[in-house]
């Protein structure tokens, strides 16, 4: 049995509970994959970087407060002064990535 290290110390979940939870692995459709990818590598550098910022590095640039909640915009504030860029240049990279796949799926007839 699992047991929490709650303030009531005495925490035991309702059985069952582990069964209920969804199952937290994606499978991943590669063709999508390869054409973000591909979209991905055709970006100027400092792009390449916003993209990491916001997407598969984003737990490393998030900042939380005394009581664990998410800061807003400290990911792109940290962007920005890191990269050395204006916020309006790093929202229209972002954006203009966004835009880009998006066409990339429609163009292919790919459901996004």
């Amino acid at each position: 049995m699992i047991t929490c290290a709650s303030a009531e110390r005495h925490y035991r979940p309702h059985p069952g509970d582990e069964e209920r939870r969804p199952d937290r692995r994606r499978l991943i459709n590669e063709a999508s994959a390869r054409i973000v990818d591909d979209i991905y590598k055709s970006l100027p550098h400092v792009e390449q970087r916003i993209v990491q910022f916001e997407y598969p590095r984003r737990y490393e640039f998030d900042e939380f407060n005394y009581r664990g909640e998410l800061l807003r915009n400290v990911r792109v504030q940290k962007g920005c002064r890191i990269l050395r860029i204006k916020q309006m240049y790093y929202h229209l990279a972002l954006n203009n990535m966004l835009e880009l796949v998006k066409q990339a799926f429609l163009k292919r007839e790919v459901k996004i």
